[in-house]
């Protein structure tokens, strides 16, 4: 094997073994998976993002890799982007759905560290995105009191029917 073929080898090698790791958590049994989507997706990125400026052989490699993460994540992204900086609409597909921040958050392991870590913008713009994802637990905390108040009253007149 010549020097170039093992530096090529190496350096794909440490491209995709965040993605390894990334699919074994993902693949666990001893973790709750759909919290840890979020996190591992933009620490993704941020790891090619750091990777392409350094790369000497593979770099066509990381910016497919790249795109095809954007592609296939594209909720995600947007629901990781400030939302003063967005320039598309939040919808549901792509991973779009709120449960996937609102499950990193509750999650004790990764709470809102990835907001610190990967989110790209001024202090100003993560506050905002801290605020957005306050909003959405304070919205399902009382949509569950909610709930859970409904299903209390039906219970209650249901008991005392009889």
């Amino acid at each position: 094997m010549t020097a170039r073929e093992h530096g090529q080898l190496s350096e794909l090698c440490d491209i995709l073994d965040p993605f390894l790791e990334a699919t074994n958590i993902a693949q666990g049994d001893k973790c709750v998976s759909i919290s840890s989507v979020l996190p591992a997706v933009l620490s993704l990125h941020s790891h090619l993002q750091d990777f392409i400026r350094r790369v000497k052989y593979c770099k066509p490699v990381v910016e497919v890799l790249s795109a095809s993460l954007k592609k296939r994540f594209a909720g995600l992204f947007i629901r990781a982007t400030p939302p003063n900086l967005r320039l598309t609409h939040v919808t549901d597909d792509k991973f779009g759905s709120d449960i996937y921040v609102i499950a990193a958050v509750l999650d004790p392991s990764f709470r809102m560290h990835w907001l610190d870590v990967d989110v790209t913008g001024s202090s100003t713009d993560k506050e905002h995105l801290r605020r957005e994802v306050t909003g959405y637990l304070l919205f399902f905390t009382a949509k569950a009191d909610a709930v859970a108040s409904v299903k209390l009253v039906l219970f209650v007149s249901v008991f005392f029917r009889t």
